[in-house]
């Protein structure tokens, strides 16, 4: 896990001692940027939190 890219969302954070972590506020913004910029056929997981993201 620690290679893999993470993306976390938080109001207090600024940044993260992670390997591989980006920190942002606005985790819509962020989001929107990933998929626009992921390869075709990549999925981006959600870990963690059942009200960061609207049910498909």
């Amino acid at each position: 896990m620690n290679a893999l890219p993470k993306l976390v969302a938080s109001r207090t954070l600024t940044s993260s001692d992670w390997n591989n972590t980006t920190v942002t506020a606005n985790i819509a913004d962020a989001i929107r940027e990933l998929k626009a910029n992921a390869e075709p056929g990549k999925n981006i997981y959600i870990f963690g939190s059942a009200t960061s993201a609207p049910p498909c």
